[in-house]
C-alpha cells in the first residue's frame, strides 16, 4: 500500500511505497504539531523496517523546515541507519536542494555528518520541480 500526503502551504507532499522501498518527502515542512503530522508516516516506516527490500532510499527536496521536522528528520534517519546497520536492508539518503540555497546545503551537510555511516547523497538541482 503507498502511502501518500499531498502538500499544503505549511505541510509537504509525503510519498512512501513499500514496493520499491523509496520515501519522497518534497516541499515546506512547518507544520503545527510535527508529531502529528509525522505519525502516520514514521507507523508506516517502521511497518515497512519489519521486512524490507534489500535497497531503500529516501529522497528528501525541502525548501525549508522547521526545529520540530529536524527532530523528525534526525529519527526518521536513525530508524532507517538501525536497520542499515543490522543488515535488513541497504539505506541511501539523497538530500537535493536548489543550488542557489545555501541554508538547505548546509543542513545537508549536518545530517551527513550526523550519519556519516550510511550513503548519504547531496544533489543541487537548478530549481525544484514540484512547484
Amino acid at each position: 500500500m503507498i502511502f501518500q500526503i499531498d502538500a499544503t502551504d505549511k505541510t509537504p507532499e509525503i510519498d512512501f511505497s513499500p514496493v520499491t522501498g523509496v520515501l519522497k518527502i518534497k516541499g515546506i515542512s512547518i507544520p503545527e504539531d510535527s508529531k502529528e503530522f509525522y505519525r502516520g508516516l514514521y507507523m508506516e516506516i517502521e511497518e515497512y523496517l519489519q521486512d524490507p527490500l534489500e535497497w531503500s532510499v529516501v529522497e528528501l527536496h525541502l525548501e525549508y523546515f522547521n526545529t520540530s521536522t529536524t527532530l523528525f528528520l534526525r529519527d526518521l534517519m536513525k530508524k532507517y541507519r538501525q536497520a542499515n546497520q543490522i543488515g535488513i536492508t541497504n539505506v541511501k539518503i539523497k538530500w537535493i536542494f536548489e543550488e542557489d540555497d545555501l541554508d538547505m546545503e548546509d543542513a545537508g551537510l549536518e545530517f551527513k555528518d550526523l550519519f556519516d555511516d550510511i550513503p548519504f547523497e547531496l544533489q543541487a538541482v537548478e530549481e525544484f520541480d514540484f512547484r
